[in-house]
């Protein structure tokens, strides 16, 4: 839900001339139609402002981070409802931490993390890549989830109408799903996914 939240703060004003493959593409995959998501977007982007409220009383104990002293999966996930905002702003997030000091000390913070060190890698170098190696995971299947080590079975994301991914169940846990699939191009690959918002079943 936050992160709809989010979407209608940064997409509300998204015009629809010069944009019918983008909302095609969006109606297609979550049901979004222009004039239906417009006419949500200000009550949208009013909960959106009640989160960062809720995030600015949050820091203001004095924490670095959301968790405490060091930053988590819980920074990630929210400095990216940030970031999605900038383009609305013209790159900027001073609008909306301007009046919120401790939210925009740690945007600043989690900012200030960086992206590691990525390696460019064009697809085939990808695929040669993925060719090369081969997936260490092993059958890690939760005893009484109803599914077993190797079964072929179907994962999709829930609120998307995309088709869904098949493959062997490699792992099947409280917190993550992969499956095993195989293609000429790359031999057997690992897809991960996390367990919170999908949806799996067999094939």
């Amino acid at each position: 839900p936050v992160f709809f939240w989010a979407v209608g703060a940064a997409m509300g004003a998204m015009p629809t001339e010069g944009m019918e493959a983008f909302w095609a593409d969006r109606e297609r995959r979550f049901g979004m139609k222009p004039a239906a998501f417009r006419a949500m977007a200000p009550h949208l982007a009013a909960q959106f402002e009640a989160h960062l409220a809720n995030l600015e009383t949050a820091l203001s104990d004095g924490r670095a981070f959301l968790g405490g002293d060091a930053p988590g999966h819980g920074d990630l996930a929210q400095y990216q409802l940030l970031w999605f905002q900038k383009p609305r702003f013209g790159g900027d997030l001073a609008p909306i931490v301007g009046d919120r000091p401790h939210l925009g000390a740690w945007a600043q913070r989690v900012a200030d993390i960086g992206h590691g060190q990525p390696i460019p890698m064009d697809a085939q170098e990808a695929i040669a890549a993925a060719r090369a190696a081969e997936p260490t995971v092993r059958g890690i299947v939760a005893p009484g989830c109803g599914f077993e080590t190797g079964q072929a079975v179907l994962v999709s994301q829930e609120g998307s109408n995309d088709a869904p991914t098949s493959g062997r169940l490699a792992v099947l846990t409280d917190r993550r799903i992969t499956l095993l699939r195989d293609h000429p191009e790359t031999g057997t690959v690992a897809v991960h996914f996390p367990r919170l918002g999908q949806i799996i079943r067999p094939a």
